[in-house]
């Protein structure tokens, strides 16, 4: 039985006696042995060797092609965007930290620990359904921009190597997510992941794919092709304009 509200994305396998609760996100592919009760979301995560497996939240994995190692918040389920008409490609130096732009180092006392969840050391609203990567990257930008920083909003996609060979019935695009931008007066960017609390998410999204000392990215704009490395960037100024440009990420 599925509930009222839930959402089940292609592919998902249920046994037999399987009851799927309210407002429940089962991420593609997912397969559920019966009888049995599904009371938590199951999200797809990239694990730090490479894998990716189908978990119920909470979980500890975080997607290798941002980080490289696991992590303590979970990647998002359902954030695909399919790309349109990229304005404008430009590439930013992340902001050293150490070399500082003024402001930098009082960057992380002012994320604080009020907006990221439970599961990322906060004391914010739980992830779930309806509280996603969306939610969380425009809330924090929201909070820094009312502090005075000059903030956007970054959507970021890994190339799905499995679409090369089997276009008809593989995405183009892995799952993505959102990140709380800051820009500094020397030219630089800082990333932000808004589930972490204080400094521990401050430029911990790596977004330089090619390993050029630069994030490539599009600007103000949707795109359907990579920016940097194996990675598609987009940075808009806040999460309306990233909706408004057919880039919808999920969190109400």
């Amino acid at each position: 039985m599925v509930d009222v509200g839930a959402n089940l994305e292609r592919d998902v396998q249920l046994g037999g006696s399987v009851t799927i609760g309210p407002g429940l996100e089962i991420a593609q592919g997912a397969t559920v042995s019966g009888p049995s009760t599904v009371t938590e979301s199951i999200v797809t995560c990239y694990l730090a060797n490479g894998v990716i497996e189908n978990r119920s939240l909470p979980t500890s994995s975080w997607p290798s092609f941002l980080t490289g190692s696991a992590a303590a918040v979970q990647q998002d389920s359902g954030c695909g965007g399919s790309g349109g008409n990229a304005q404008s490609s430009v590439s930013t130096p992340p902001a050293d930290p150490n070399n500082p732009p003024p402001g930098y180092n009082q960057l992380g006392n002012d994320v604080g620990n009020d907006i990221a969840p439970p599961s990322g050391g906060g004391t914010g609203q739980p992830y779930g359904p309806g509280y996603q990567c969306g939610w969380f990257a425009e809330q924090l930008r929201h909070k820094l921009e009312d502090l005075g920083y000059d903030t956007s909003f970054t959507t970021v996609y890994k190339r799905n190597t499995n679409h090369r060979w089997y276009k008809l019935w593989s995405p183009k695009w892995v799952d993505g997510h959102a990140v709380t931008d800051v820009h500094w007066s020397n030219g630089s960017t800082t990333w932000i992941e808004a589930q972490f609390a204080g400094s521990a998410g401050v430029g911990f999204p790596k977004l330089d794919g090619n390993g050029d000392g630069k994030v490539t990215h599009y600007d103000h704009g949707s795109g359907d092709d990579t920016t940097d490395g194996e990675l598609r960037v987009e940075v808009y100024d806040n999460r309306a304009q990233a909706d408004a440009a057919g880039n919808v990420i999920p969190g109400n």
